[in-house]
């Protein structure tokens, strides 16, 4: 039998300078991929991103506890994407 319990993720916030303009993101660092979480006009979105995407991040100093509870607060008023949700947990 597997071991089907991830490891818990611990996030960062930073400030994400992006196509679509700077917004604020908390950042999941995986094995290939960094997972960038972030609210949107249309809701809070998840987006996979190649590791070399963190020059354009700067790290903020804001609790992520804190950050996680408004982007679920946000993902209440404007919706969620089920992945998001998932990293928010």
């Amino acid at each position: 039998m597997q071991n089907t319990t991830q490891a818990p993720r611990t996030g960062q916030v930073v400030r994400w300078r992006s196509d679509e303009g700077c917004r604020a993101a908390i950042v999941f660092e995986g094995r290939t991929k960094v997972h960038a979480v972030y609210i949107t006009d249309s809701g809070v979105r998840h987006s996979s991103l190649p590791k070399d995407e963190q020059r354009h991040m700067v790290p903020l100093n804001y609790p992520v506890k804190s950050a996680m509870r408004t982007m679920r607060g946000a993902g209440k008023r404007l919706g969620i994407t089920k992945t998001a949700r998932r990293f928010l947990s």
